[in-house]
């Protein structure tokens, strides 16, 4: 039998509380992961807000990321976490599911170097 889809989106923050987080850290980043609530069957959308990982954030990460990409990737959300629902954090197959978008917070500028 097939699952009714009911989505409701829970730790959603007003435009206002956005523009405050963009304005302290320039780049928001909205993480949406969809979720079936264990009592009710009911799948729901959790919602959580990313600021860009800082230098030593990133430090963190890159340093253990071949031997442990689980915990540099916590430590990426975690430590770039800003609101939201944090079911995205603690339940493992909601973080499971965070943890493919955190991949694009990874991606690095494009650079070359040139002897003069």
């Amino acid at each position: 039998m097939k699952k009714e889809v009911i989505l409701r989106k829970v730790g959603e923050i007003s435009e206002t509380e956005i523009n405050k987080l963009k304005a302290e850290h320039k780049e928001i980043y909205t993480i949406n992961v969809q979720f079936e609530e264990p009592e009710t069957n009911e799948v729901i959308e959790l919602i959580g807000y990313l600021k860009r990982p800082e230098r030593y954030v990133m430090g963190m990460a890159l340093a253990i990321i071949n031997s442990n990409p689980v915990k540099a990737k916590e430590i990426i959300l975690t430590k770039s976490w800003l609101a939201g629902d944090d079911r995205i954090k603690t339940d493992d197959d909601a973080f499971y599911s965070a943890t493919v978008a955190v991949d694009e917070l990874l991606t690095v500028r494009q650079a070359s170097l040139k002897k003069n």
